[in-house]
């Protein structure tokens, strides 16, 4: 029994092709936009979940240091020093005095002033010395004057520095103030910077001001750790 190959109209198959074509071309775009989208929603979606742990991690790591830097104004030798400063009445000429002498020659003025040579500057010294986190503490009284401190600092008087009238605040309970990472020119360093209200006792009047200068190392090697295919690059930035 013979078979026969059904006869084509070519003419018709040809119309046929070319009316079709757009219409497939059509259907591999729709796909092909559908697929890039739903990759592109996958990788977004995978991008913010990665940002947010990274940002739990870096909050978690800024709230241990408040936390420790907290609990070190409460230490009764660095209340004890800042208390202690206040004894002495403010005077605007000393004050200026002392800062232009801090200016030309810290380590002379600081033995004028005994600023190191209290139990709170050797307690705060021992820190540094053991925890290289810690890269400088220091304390202020209530006037903003240095009583007590790691190593030698840029300045004597503080109450000029935009931190420290944000930790001072409105001078009767203060706040906490944490700043960027930023370069510090007095230890040298990527830093992050606290400071916190020292108060006399718990919910009592304030006495002065401890500032840390940490270094960012920690903080920096979690978005440094973060990949984000061969040429992206995590960035750390406030909310605002």
């Amino acid at each position: 029994m013979s078979h026969h190959l059904p006869h084509i109209n070519l003419r018709v198959f040809v119309v046929l092709v070319f009316v079709s074509l757009p219409l497939f071309a059509l259907a591999a775009v729709v796909v092909l936009g559908t697929g890039q989208a739903e990759l592109r929603d996958a990788y977004g979606l995978q991008l913010m979940q990665t940002a947010q742990q990274t940002a739990a991690t870096v909050d978690s790591y800024v709230f241990r240091r408040m936390i420790d830097v907290s609990i070190l104004a409460r230490v009764p030798d660095i209340r004890s020093v800042a208390v202690a400063g206040n004894l002495v009445k403010p005077d605007p000429a000393k004050i200026l005095e002392f800062e232009k002498a801090w200016a030309s020659n810290p380590s002379a003025a600081a033995a004028r002033l005994g600023v190191f040579d209290n139990a709170a500057s050797r307690y705060l010294r021992d820190i540094v010395e053991n925890d290289r986190v810690y890269r400088e503490i220091f304390v202020t009284d209530r006037e903003g004057r240095l009583v007590a401190a790691s190593n030698p600092t840029t300045n004597y008087y503080q109450a000029d520095e935009a931190w420290w009238k944000e930790a001072f605040d409105d001078g009767v309970r203060g706040r906490v103030a944490v700043s960027d990472v930023q370069w510090d020119a007095s230890s040298k360093t990527n830093a992050l910077e606290f400071a916190v209200p020292i108060a006399e006792r718990p919910g009592e009047r304030l006495v002065g001001i401890l500032k840390v200068v940490a270094d960012a190392r920690e903080l920096l090697a979690v978005a440094s750790g973060v990949r984000a295919g061969p040429s992206g690059e995590a960035t750390l930035i406030r909310e605002d």
